[in-house]
């Protein structure tokens, strides 16, 4: 999927993603039955939480969705 638009949820081909919790959620646990595995030291994976946060931040930085549309923006959640 394009990582530029996932902050734009459902309008924006990501339905599973409604707030900024999502996208954190999906990159540190993964998503059973796809091809995005978990990247959490608790689950295994190789990224530790500060890493994870500098993905997310990388994410945010590189959204397209305009700002009333943006669900992490709205969600309170920090990455």
């Amino acid at each position: 999927p394009n990582l530029t638009t996932v902050c734009g949820g459902k309008d924006f081909g990501h339905p599973l993603i409604t707030s900024l919790d999502d996208v954190v959620t999906t990159i540190a646990d993964g998503r059973d039955g796809t091809d995005m595995p978990s990247w959490s030291v608790r689950e295994k994976g190789a990224m530790d939480d500060q890493q994870i946060n500098d993905l997310i931040d990388y994410l945010l930085s590189i959204q397209k969705v305009p700002k009333a549309k943006n669900v992490c923006l709205s969600s309170g959640a920090t990455g």
